[in-house]
């Protein structure tokens, strides 16, 4: 876990993943915030301006993950982490080099995407980093 700075103030998109059957307990502690989307496991909101300490203070999920534009092949796939890392949740990470995971099943897709990121970002994939 990176360290973060809570005081930052950010402009980014997450979806939260939790327990099935918690994503309504979820709901209801971010239910001031701009909600996005909602799905059985995991809720989508928009964080802005200081809504990240909340967000870090909240036990009720277990990862959060920036969502991506399309898909690898699309010239955009990456901007949502570029503008998380100009203006988001990673511009508020304390500690640097960013390692990240990739969550999909699918190996080509998987070996797709660690070239993408690990190329256009320099960050370096760690598979045994938390999920």
């Amino acid at each position: 876990m990176y360290p973060l700075s809570l005081s930052r103030s950010v402009d980014d998109h997450l979806i939260l993943r939790t327990a099935g059957g918690a994503v309504d307990l979820l709901a209801e502690e971010f239910e001031t915030h701009d909600l996005r989307t909602r799905h059985l496991a995991a809720l989508g909101l928009r964080l802005c301006g200081d809504e990240l300490a909340a967000v870090h203070a909240c036990r009720l999920y277990w990862s959060a993950a920036i969502p991506l534009a399309g898909t690898p092949d699309h010239e955009h796939f990456l901007t949502p982490l570029r503008h998380s890392e100009d203006h988001g949740v990673l511009a508020a990470l304390t500690g640097k080099p960013i390692t990240f995971r990739v969550g999909t099943a699918v190996p080509s897709l998987r070996q797709l995407l660690v070239a993408g990121i690990e190329r256009d970002l320099g960050w370096r994939n760690d598979p045994r980093a938390c999920p």
